[in-house]
């Protein structure tokens, strides 16, 4: 089920966000050589940030990190760099050598992670572990990263106010389902798709925010549908790589730096809203009856000036419901909705609208009968038809349909006993079971 606070959408202000200085910050994007990741580098780098781009091939990522530095007047060798250490997703090891790296370098300054990194069109294989490659590279590495930096993240939070983690995800994850449990879907080449992928990045993503909100962490983590973009996953595939499909994917889907934009803004969005709160400290000081409603003391908190704020920008979505919630009806309930409210989806142009976002085939593990087994069929199916032809019109439309918002992700991905499974498989992965 759809938290309530988090069924709405909100439109982002993209030229307030705009506004946000990322200097002084370091950001890590995985997948940077090519598409999304090297145009989120790029954007990232140009706002002022430190990036550091994951690579699995450093001489590639070496190229990457020249060219961007050369694109920026002024820009000074350490704007871009690229560890020594390579970052192979398919190898938890790796992951794990390119974590201790990162930590030792960015102990205290690490602001932001992007887990941009990801696969498709892969012949069916699997890891030492029994991981099929697609869960590996798409959900388990990036979540292993993930968990590994969380130190690092904190103590950014703790020095400048808050971090981000961004999880890429797609359109995808609307109608995929993590079945039969974690588990399946990671050593099953027939669950482990990359449908199911993107979803259990969003379902990952929505634990990482619980459980660091809970935690007392200024970790916001998040995730962001960047609509369709042509990039190099889609050469892989004999069929879209070779004409007339190619040429297709070149003229109708955005290019990645337009799919950036979405990726960029959920970056920024906490960083704006952090500076909201800074923005209003003083008159804080001369008025005791403003709640911060940040810290997470009070679960159910007014509404502080600073978030009022942010929210006449478009750049906030309310973690809290109202205290008196007519679907609610016991405390734990409450408490649930409250803790849900505060993950954050993002999607941009067609992909934020309601046909996509609203009309979707829900869950189909709720489909028990036969009878709502075949309306969700049919349901998927004109779903299916629809999103289809929004993803051939998203681009070529955007000037009519060029906003981000923040939008309700799938019901799938609310789902809190599976983002718990993923977190222990994701700590057990990163020698952190129990944690």
């Amino acid at each position: 089920m759809i938290p309530r606070a988090s069924s709405r959408t909100r439109k982002l202000d993209e030229a307030r966000l705009s506004s946000v200085d990322l200097a002084g910050k370091t950001a890590l994007v995985t997948g940077a050589t090519s598409g999304l990741g090297e145009a989120t580098a790029r954007a990232l780098a140009a706002r002022g940030a430190r990036v550091v781009l994951g690579v699995r091939d450093l001489r590639a990522g070496a190229r990457v990190a020249r060219e961007i530095r050369d694109s920026i007047e002024g820009c000074p060798e350490d704007r871009v760099v690229v560890p020594t250490t390579p970052l192979d997703l398919a190898s938890n090891a790796s992951v794990a050598a390119f974590a201790r790296e990162v930590s030792s370098t960015h102990a205290r300054s690490l602001d932001v992670l992007v887990n941009n990194a990801g696969v498709n069109f892969l012949p069916e294989s699997f890891t030492p572990e029994g991981i099929g490659v697609i869960a590996q590279i798409n959900f388990l590495g990036p979540a292993v990263l993930t968990r590994l930096l969380e130190e690092p993240l904190s103590r950014a939070a703790e020095r400048s106010g808050v971090a981000a983690v961004v999880h890429v995800s797609s359109v995808t994850h609307r109608y995929a389902a993590i079945a039969p449990d974690a588990s399946a879907f990671l050593r099953t080449w027939e669950h482990g798709s990359y449908a199911a992928s993107k979803l259990a990045n969003v379902v990952f993503a929505n634990e990482c925010q619980r459980r660091w909100w809970d935690a007392g962490k200024r970790i916001v983590s998040v995730a962001v549908d960047p609509g369709a973009v042509f990039s190099n996953l889609w050469l892989r595939d004999k069929f879209f790589s070779k004409p007339p499909a190619l040429f297709l994917l070149r003229t109708l889907y955005a290019p990645p730096t337009d799919g950036a934009t979405a990726v960029v803004l959920a970056c920024l969005v906490p960083f704006h809203e952090e500076g909201n709160e800074k923005s209003v400290d003083a008159e804080k000081r001369g008025n005791a009856d403003l709640s911060d409603g940040f810290n997470g003391s009070d679960a159910i908190s007014k509404t502080s000036a600073a978030e009022a704020s942010a929210a006449m920008a478009g750049a906030y979505f309310p973690r809290d419901i109202p205290r008196e919630s007519p679907k609610t009806k016991t405390k734990a309930e409450q408490e649930t909705l409250c803790r849900s409210s505060r993950f954050r989806f993002y999607a941009r142009g067609l992909f934020a609208t309601k046909l996509v976002v609203r009309w979707g085939p829900k869950d189909s593990r709720d489909a028990k009968s036969r009878v709502e087994k075949m309306t969700w069929f049919a349901r998927y199916a004109v779903w299916g038809v629809a999103t289809l032809l929004c993803t051939a019109l998203d681009w070529p439309m955007r000037r009519l349909f060029s906003t981000t918002a923040e939008v309700p992700s799938s019901p799938g991905s609310y789902d809190e006993r599976t983002g718990a499974a993923l977190w222990e498989e994701a700590g057990e992965a990163a020698g952190l079971a129990g944690r």
